[in-house]
């Protein structure tokens, strides 16, 4: 199960690598082509407004996957240990329900606008923002990892 974990966590990786790469050639590119050759691509605009969605939402989970969020620790590091993982899953679990809101709001909103076309690329939306649900789903699975670790491991979610 570990390997299953390792790899999908690789994969995650090099997709977040993988889109900011794009995104960084693309508006290389964007922007020789404008300033050099006074040329633009509605298209092109739109890779780098979805490329960019994408590595916010798919960044959200890794950040998730590494417990880098933001967060104030000096509360949970002045507490004894066990109130400190009682309230590190309270917190995860918290995350939980808002990314569980997330998810069910973002399906309603793919069913209502997500077959509108984009101008530039013609490719209905629904492709772009199915990004939103496969991230909150990414971010949950995180999150539960995070507290079967605290709860069954006896580990801090805060890294030491």
């Amino acid at each position: 199960m570990n390997k299953l974990f390792e790899k999908m966590d690789k994969g995650l990786i090099l997709f977040c690598m993988f889109l900011t790469g794009i995104l960084a050639l693309t508006i290389i590119f964007t922007v020789f082509l404008r300033y050099v050759f006074g040329i633009t691509f509605v298209w092109a605009e739109e890779v780098i407004t979805y490329l960019f969605i994408g590595t916010t939402f798919f960044g959200a989970a890794l950040v998730t996957k590494e417990n880098e969020h933001i967060s104030i620790p000096a509360l949970l590091e002045a507490l004894p240990r066990t109130p400190r993982k009682i309230l590190s899953v309270f917190g995860l679990i918290v995350s939980i329900v808002v990314v569980l809101f997330l998810l069910s709001k973002s399906l309603i909103w793919i069913e209502k606008a997500g077959n509108l076309v984009t101008p530039g690329l013609r490719v209905p939306e629904r492709f772009f923002y199915y990004m939103v649900p496969i991230s909150c789903v990414l971010i949950i699975f995180y999150s539960l990892r995070q507290i079967f670790a605290v709860i069954c491991n006896s580990q801090d979610v805060e890294k030491e």
